[in-house]
This record gives structure tokens, C-alpha cells and sequence, in this order.
């Protein structure tokens, strides 16, 4: 007897064969340098709002953000806005406003410290990149950013009355005792530094909170989402200037502080590292990594005739400084990383074509290749084959495994941790879920509707009125395969399977102010589209669509190579699929099952309750609209008499086919 959700031996194999080839080929390098893609950070941008309505809003405009406290954090409130009808269509469908909190303030600075098994400690290289980047200063570079960043912060939120922002130099910053720090590292700085250049470095480099910038309100105080402290056993300190008082000066500007990073870069001859350094403070602050997070031990340049002026028609300042009009998008997808730039990575392993019984074929063999890998600690190789399959998102695999938290990443992606997210394909460019794909367009006199695209149109076409319902985004990535009947469609659905004209299209971003009023962010391209133009990577993805559904005719899955006879991962294992199968079937049928899917909502991998099943059996017919609630008949065609006539109707058929 057929099995009404497991996929049929002929199709897992083919699509476990032809997965397997196509991942094999991603990670068929012998090259140990990291890919450029690594240090391409702008192509993660697409239509990224602007961290905290940077330079939307007048100088002279009194205003306040609307936040909220939440588990000790400060969130900050705003909401997407998307269309569900093309432009100038006949048929309006709603429009999808979608509330989302960034995080706008922490409790406390992140941990970070330094160690001799940190993840790169010795820096691999770049590919196409020479004359830069000897010796590793990642932890440097680390430490300067979260400055910066935090600065910037300061900068865009003292803007907003309602928030009082503080910048300052501790009173004690002074070297630890021995006996704590038993290993100091001296980091060279530019040899014409100013007095209140090296005071910044030296309290950026320090293992005390020598520097603070904070915010209260509401009469709690918060730092950023980028603070760090740095703890441990080893510390660093800048070679010049140790007994310069900090009290003298005021701490810089981001502008100021930027110039000194750059001043640095310049001396060390740095630009993939700083690069680098900026995708890891993405991660500062994971919740789910307890133990501060290891920072590899800065290391000079080997050649001591390194500091030269290199061989290359651009300086690190020209190639660096495009970070510093781009920080406030970076800061938007860093502020928080659930909810963005989390989703946009794991998105390398999603595939359009991959139906949801399918996606432990699909997945496996990826794992059987990436978890080898990982366990030996290649990471070149590692990053290399994610790169070539999502070149978008390989800045942020780069800035996870300098955190330490990219293994985390790939395991919470192999036991199927991967919500979409449709500010991640907004603003990132990176596709989470099959529901944002267009659906087809069916003829008049179709009478069966592909159940993706089922999905598809129920989303677009529902109103999202604060219930769980088909308006809002399910948290299951993957396609339902077959078909359904129209006679079993929800009545919805129908009115819009001919009309071509339904597709989500994103419109733009809202910052939410203190007085109910928003400001529209409609994203960076609109002020920076020739700085995202010169992007290393592809305007889009590399994604490679697979349709395994639909192998060319005549061809099985003996024609493709055949799966290694040494692999120690459980090919065969169909664990991947079951709660996908049964979360996107439950989702496209909140209002219940049609009889004739007996055999799915049954199946062990779904398993409705009984009563519901006895209600489906009360009412054999092709046709369930019969059981549906009258409010929500009334809800689809819009009155009161007319519902009586459609119910009327359908127990005229049920009457005919009993």
C-alpha cells in the first residue's frame, strides 16, 4: 500500500544521489585560504533600514523612540510593511503590517576573552589578497570595533529625549595585578599616535570597563548590544603610553575612533582582519553560548620589514572606509541576530524545490560532508564550501567561527532549527521559506490546486488580525507536495487561483516614536545603491535549485554517481522529514482535514486526534466545505444571507452524494 506522506524509495534516492553530488561539489577545494566572499560584508546588505532612523530624522526635531523593557534587555519597536498585490492589480488582496522589537539596550557587557585555542589562530589568508593581513590582530580589531560601535550607538540614540546617553573613561583604569594577569600582550600602535589616541587604545585594550557608554532610562541604566569587557587570563595593553591619565581626556567620537582603526590598519597593513573582526562583533551577544568567547592572541607580522607601503593600487583606508557610512545597516541586522542575520545564514540549506518529506534526502548527505570537517577544525575548508553555496551570508559564517559559535550554528541547521524570516529576505536578500515565492496561475476550469501553492495564496490573501491564522508566517520552511481538490480548497482560496497578479513585495520599514508617529526607512540602496553595487558577490544568491521532483525524463537514480561506501553519517535516516511533513500539513489545515487526507492526518508522522476524525467520517464527501463554520463562511463572501444560500447548497450535495 502506498504511504500517504513517506516519499517512495525511487524519489529518496534520487534526491539523496543528486544532494549529495551537488554539496560534494561546494567543498571540492585543496586550497587552505579563506574565499573572498568572507570579507564582503556589504553584500549582506539589500534593504536594510538604518539603525535607529539614522538621518531620517531632522537635527532640529524633538523626539523620542518607543521602547519597551523586556527580561532586563530595552527593545526598541518598529514594523514592516508589505504588499500582497503587484502594483496597479485589479484585485487587492491586504496588506501585511508585521510589528517586530529590535534590541535597543543590555543589562550588561558582553565577556569576551583571550586564548591560545581560539578559533583562526593563525590567520589563513585570503584568496586574492596579498601584501595585507600578516600576523592576527582579530582580537585588536574586535575590541576597537565594539567601541565604535557602541559610540554610534550613543550618537543616534542621545538624539531622543526620552533617553539620557553618558560617554567616559573609568577613573581606574590601571594595569591588573600580576597574579591575575599573568601574561600581557603589547600591541604596537602608529608610531606618531597622539596622547589621546594612545589613551583610547590602552582603555580599549584594557581588561577593566576603562571605557563606558551607557544609556538610562526610565531610570534604569543599560550599555549597548555591543559592549564587550575583556577577562582572562591574558590581557593586552598598547606598547606606548602606559602611564598617560585617561581623566585628561574625553573618550572619541565614532568618526575619531574609526580614524584611529583606520591609522592602525594602515600601520599593520590590515584589511581582511578588520573586515573580519566587524562580522564577528555580530555575535557579541548569543544567548545560547554561556562561556566568554575565546578572541585569538594578537601576533605581529613575522617579517619585520612588513610595514611597508604594499604593492597595491588602494590603501586600507580606501578600502576600509566604506564600513563607516555603512555601520548603522550593519548595527539594524546585529541588534538582534534571532530575527535577521541567524535566519539569513542557515538559509544556505534551504532549496525551493525540496518538498517537506524530502528534507532529511537532502540534508543528509550536506551533514555526512560538514560535520567531518567541523569535528577536525578546518575551517578555510569549512567556510569555503558555505560560501559556495550562499556567497551572501559567508562574512557571517567567518564572524560565527571567530565566535566560536558557527559549529553551534550548523547543529541547531542539522536537527532542523530553521525559522523563516521575512525581514532576513527584506533586508538581506536571502530566501528563508517557500511562502515568498510567487504562486502559479491557474485556469478557470482547473479543478485541483498544487497545495504549495495553497499555502501560498492563503497567505497572501488572509487578513492578519492578531489570531493564529493563515496571515501570519508559519515557522516550517518547507513545501507540502501534492495537490488538492478545489472542491476542497477554502473558499478564499479560489477567488484568487486565476488572478496572477498576488506576490509579497516588501515596502518598507517604520521606526515607531514616544508619540505614536513613525518614520519610514525605505533601506539603504535608496543612499548607498553605488557602495552595495561594487560588491564582491552576486546581486543575488548562488543558490543552486535542485528540482528533485522532476528529474529529466528517463533519467533514475542509477544514472547518478553513486553514494560513498564509507560514510559514517545514517543516510538513510528519514528523521529530518517528519516534523516538517506534519508542521506545514497542520499549518495549511488549520480548519481541519478533507476526508479524501484520511490518509495523512492518520499517519504516524502527523497523528490527529481522534475526534477529529469522527467528525470527518460524519461527513463523507468530496466535498469538506460542507463542515466549515458558518462565521466563517460569512467571513469569506461577506454576508449573512449570502451564507445561507452556500449552505444551503452544499447539503444539497451531500444529500446527492449520500
Amino acid at each position: 500500500m502506498e504511504d500517504a506522506l513517506r516519499p517512495s524509495k525511487e524519489a529518496f534516492e534520487y534526491t539523496l544521489r543528486a544532494s549529495h553530488q551537488l554539496w560534494s561539489t561546494y567543498f571540492e577545494t585543496s586550497d587552505t585560504r579563506l574565499p573572498l566572499e568572507c570579507i564582503d560584508l556589504k553584500s549582506i546588505l539589500r534593504d536594510t533600514p538604518a539603525y535607529l532612523a539614522d538621518g531620517l530624522i531632522a537635527s532640529d526635531k524633538a523626539f523620542s523612540f518607543a521602547c519597551a523593557k523586556t527580561r532586563g534587555d530595552l527593545d526598541i519597536k518598529g514594523q514592516l510593511r508589505w504588499r500582497t498585490s503587484r502594483a496597479g492589480a485589479d484585485c487587492i488582496t491586504p496588506y501585511k503590517v508585521i510589528p517586530l522589537d529590535l534590541r535597543l539596550g543590555v543589562s550588561e557587557a558582553r565577556k569576551v576573552e583571550i586564548s591560545n585555542e581560539a578559533p583562526l589562530s593563525e590567520w589563513p589568508g585570503v584568496r586574492g589578497i596579498s601584501d595585507y593581513d600578516e600576523g592576527n590582530h582579530i582580537a585588536v580589531l574586535f575590541l576597537a570595533w565594539a567601541y565604535i560601535l557602541s559610540a554610534k550607538w550613543a550618537e543616534l540614540l542621545d538624539r531622543s529625549e526620552t533617553h539620557q546617553c553618558s560617554m567616559k573613561y573609568s577613573e581606574t583604569c590601571q594595569e591588573p595585578a600580576e597574579a591575575v594577569q599573568p601574561e600581557v600582550i603589547e600591541v604596537d600602535l602608529p608610531p606618531d599616535a597622539s596622547e589621546a589616541e594612545i589613551i583610547w587604545w590602552n582603555a580599549v585594550l584594557s581588561g577593566t570597563p576603562a571605557w563606558e557608554i551607557s544609556v538610562e532610562y526610565q531610570s534604569e541604566k543599560f550599555v549597548s548590544p555591543w559592549s564587550v569587557s575583556l577577562g582572562g587570563a591574558i590581557s593586552i595593553r598598547a606598547k606606548q603610553g602606559m602611564h598617560l591619565q585617561s581623566t585628561a581626556y574625553n573618550p572619541p567620537s565614532s568618526t575619531t575612533a574609526f580614524q584611529y582603526l583606520l591609522r592602525f590598519c594602515n600601520h599593520h597593513l590590515i584589511y581582511a582582519q578588520c573586515t573580519a573582526a566587524l562580522s564577528a562583533s555580530f555575535f557579541m551577544h548569543n544567548s545560547c553560548v554561556r562561556k566568554p568567547p575565546p578572541l585569538p592572541i594578537p601576533q605581529p607580522a613575522k617579517n619585520p620589514e612588513y610595514q611597508s607601503t604594499p604593492a597595491s593600487p588602494q590603501s586600507v583606508s580606501a578600502l576600509l572606509s566604506e564600513h563607516e557610512k555603512l555601520l548603522p545597516y550593519y548595527m539594524t541586522l546585529s541588534s538582534n541576530i534571532w530575527l535577521t542575520t541567524m535566519p539569513a545564514m542557515k538559509s544556505l540549506f534551504f532549496n525551493p524545490d525540496i518538498p517537506c518529506n524530502l528534507v532529511s534526502a537532502w540534508m543528509n548527505p550536506a551533514f555526512a560532508i560538514i560535520n567531518p570537517l567541523v569535528k577536525q577544525g578546518n575551517i578555510p575548508h569549512l567556510l569555503s564550501g558555505l560560501s559556495a553555496r550562499q556567497p551572501r551570508a559567508a562574512s557571517l559564517w567567518l564572524g560565527a567561527a571567530i565566535m566560536g559559535t558557527s559549529s553551534v550554528f550548523l547543529k541547531e541547521c542539522e536537527q532542523g532549527m530553521m525559522t523563516p524570516s521575512l525581514q532576513s529576505e527584506a533586508w538581506m536578500g536571502t530566501p528563508t521559506t517557500f511562502l515568498t515565492q510567487p504562486p502559479r496561475i491557474y485556469d478557470n476550469d482547473a479543478d485541483s490546486v498544487q497545495r504549495e501553492d495553497e499555502c501560498k495564496l492563503l497567505f497572501l490573501a488572509t487578513h492578519t488580525d492578531g489570531g493564529y491564522n493563515h496571515g501570519y508566517l508559519t515557522t516550517w520552511p518547507w513545501k507540502p507536495f501534492g495537490s488538492t481538490k478545489l472542491c476542497d480548497a477554502d473558499l478564499l482560496l479560489r477567488e484568487h487561483l486565476g488572478c496572477g497578479c498576488h506576490a509579497l513585495q516588501y515596502e518598507g520599514w517604520d521606526w515607531e516614536l514616544g508619540d505614536g508617529s513613525r518614520i519610514e526607512d525605505a533601506g539603504v540602496g535608496a543612499r548607498f545603491a553605488s557602495l552595495l553595487s561594487a560588491s564582491n558577490c552576486a546581486s543575488t544568491s548562488a543558490l543552486v535549485s535542485m528540482c528533485v521532483s522532476c528529474p529529466k525524463p528517463g533519467v533514475t537514480s542509477a544514472d547518478l554517481p553513486a553514494l560513498p561506501t564509507d560514510c559514517e553519517y545514517d543516510l538513510y535516516s528519514d528523521g529530518q522529514s517528519d516534523n516538517p511533513t506534519r508542521g506545514i500539513f497542520c499549518w495549511l489545515r488549520l480548519d481541519g482535514f478533507p476526508a479524501n487526507e484520511k490518509g495523512i492526518y492518520q499517519h504516524s508522522w502527523v497523528e490527529i486526534a481522534m475526534d477529529s476524525d469522527e467528525e470527518i467520517d460524519e461527513l463523507e464527501s468530496d466535498d469538506s466545505t460542507a463542515g466549515v463554520r458558518v462565521e466563517r463562511i460569512q467571513g469569506w463572501i461577506g454576508g449573512v444571507g449570502d451564507v445561507e444560500l452556500v449552505i444551503e447548497a452544499e447539503t444539497e450535495d451531500i444529500r446527492d452524494t449520500a
